[in-house]
């Protein structure tokens, strides 16, 4: 039997202030898709108009969050053997890594003096992409445990979930 996933119910999202200052009031930033997994949903992403943090809001619960990013999830990188397809697999990932730069690009400089802060940072090669190619600082951060990565080598990780990481109480 085939399982289809649904597009997640308005239940399954929560509205929250910003996680920097705590405003309530924001801006459009941009609406995307799962780019990895192919389930359904549009998720909105919002700049805070006091401080410019851009969130996404509103914000998956964090007991829906586990049906994106199960262990199954690809940009963990968790199996790294695909057989005769490791090397698609790879030029499809090194791919991802260059348009999420490209993307990032648009928005701020990429120099050694940036510093990047990645939420949902999965195994670190993005991050490793960056710190290699523009020697900025690079820090990362996943609900999931993935300390391990190789490529999290010369990247500050954290575990946890960013609001209770990062964000003064």
């Amino acid at each position: 039997m085939t399982t289809v996933a649904l597009e997640p119910s308005a239940a399954a999202f929560e509205t929250v202030p910003c996680y920097l200052c705590g405003s309530r009031d924001h801006r459009d930033f941009v609406t995307a898709e799962d780019d990895l997994t192919g389930r359904p949903g549009t998720f909105r992403f919002v700049a805070c108009q006091a401080c410019g943090l851009a969130y996404q809001n509103p914000r998956l619960t964090i007991a829906r969050i586990a049906d994106y990013y199960d262990d199954s999830y690809i940009a963990h990188r968790r199996k790294r053997d695909w057989g005769v397809l490791t090397p698609l697999f790879e030029r499809a990932m090194t791919r991802l890594d260059a348009d999420k730069e490209e993307l990032v690009a648009r928005y701020c400089p990429l120099t050694p003096s940036t510093a990047v802060l990645d939420v949902g940072c999965g195994s670190g090669s993005f991050l490793q992409r960056l710190r290699q190619r523009h020697g900025l600082s690079a820090t990362g951060l996943d609900f999931k445990e993935l300390s391990s990565s190789p490529f999290l080598e010369g990247v500050t990780f954290r575990h946890g979930l960013f609001y209770e990481r990062f964000v003064a109480r």
